[in-house]
């Protein structure tokens, strides 16, 4: 449901986009007013999905993109209601005219320069918050950031007065005009990918990679050796350590090292795997449900370390009867 909503919004987005720009064309000014309106609606439909898929180390820029977003919902309600209504059926006064109406480049011009400005800052944090698995995804990444220095002309320009008395008749700008088709023919792709994007079958359950391998030491003395060996030798660095054992990080996957391992050395040293994911409870059903034994079912626990390591975990037995490790660690 999630993706089928933010999906709807690239759509509303792609239409709003191509209509704005084909009423800019003929000149059908109420067109292109109106379509402004549902504009918005798109636009945070679509950046709702992503902030609703992204890593959690990636959550800060998605929250600040959707604040943007819904200010720049507002200010572009405001602007563009005000022309299909009170500016359009001609009930103001000229001095209200000159404010309200948008082609005569006053306040509520501004206000909508103010709006986009937003949409901008929103779509750069989006952008951000956006971690590319495929080459759309990559190209949809690079579009939203470069739309976020849209920023910079959308709010200082007004305030250095470049369209002060430009337009005190309502007089249409064939250059502004032509400015906000080119606008529209950059953010026609972006609503595009992003129609792409939501539209792929994506499974909720996934292991995202191999977290760590976990070895147990018959006692202290091998303990210290291994830790020795694995840090000095091959260069793997100390993650965090607690009473009965240490981490040690590589690149790309951790090695888990026990000392409380008596009389297991039947059992070999290698104990078991662990795999990273957001889904611990999730895949342990899967696992229980196609025959295997989940010796440990989902909780919560708490490397005693410094500082203290928070992870929600599970263990199973695969079919080779190798112990597996589901791990969701609090930063994941």
């Amino acid at each position: 449901m999630n993706r089928l909503i933010s999906r709807i919004g690239s759509a509303l987005v792609i239409v709003s986009v191509f209509l704005f720009a084909l009423f800019l064309i003929i000149d059908f000014s109420f067109g292109s007013f109106l379509v402004c309106i549902f504009l918005p609606i798109g636009y945070i439909l679509m950046a709702a999905g992503f902030h609703n898929e992204c890593e959690k180390d990636r959550r800060v820029a998605a929250n600040i993109g959707m604040v943007f977003s819904a200010i720049y919902a507002v200010l572009i309600f405001l602007v563009y209601y005000a022309q299909t209504t009170s500016v359009r059926l001609e009930t103001l006064t000229e001095q209200a005219r000159n404010v309200l109406d948008f082609r005569r480049l006053g306040l509520i011009f501004y206000y909508d320069l103010l709006g986009y400005g937003m949409m901008a800052l929103s779509t750069f944090f989006i952008g951000l918050s956006i971690k590319p698995k495929t080459k759309c995804d990559k190209w949809l990444k690079a579009l939203m950031l470069i739309h976020g220095f849209f920023f910079i002309s959308c709010f200082f320009m007004p305030i250095f007065g470049v369209f002060a008395g430009s337009a005190p008749n309502g007089e249409t700008s064939n250059g502004g005009s032509t400015a906000l088709v080119i606008w529209c023919f950059y953010f026609l792709p972006i609503g595009v990918l992003a129609f792409l994007h939501f539209g792929k079958k994506k499974n909720a359950c996934v292991v995202r990679a191999l977290h760590h391998v976990s070895m147990k030491c018959k006692d202290k003395n091998l303990f210290e050796k291994a830790v020795s060996f694995y840090t000095e030798i091959l260069g793997f660095k100390i993650k965090r350590r607690w009473a009965e054992g240490v981490m040690l990080e590589s690149g790309t996957a951790d090695l888990e090292i026990f000392c409380n391992g008596e009389g297991i050395q039947s059992l070999g040293a290698v104990r078991h795997f662990a795999l990273a994911t957001d889904f611990v409870d999730e895949l342990a059903a899967k696992v229980e449900k196609a025959g295997y034994e989940v010796f440990i079912k989902p909780k919560d626990i708490v490397i005693p370390s410094e500082p203290e390591f928070h992870a929600h975990i599970a263990f199973f037995y695969g079919p080779l009867g190798e112990q597996v490790e589901l791990f969701c660690p609090e930063n994941l």
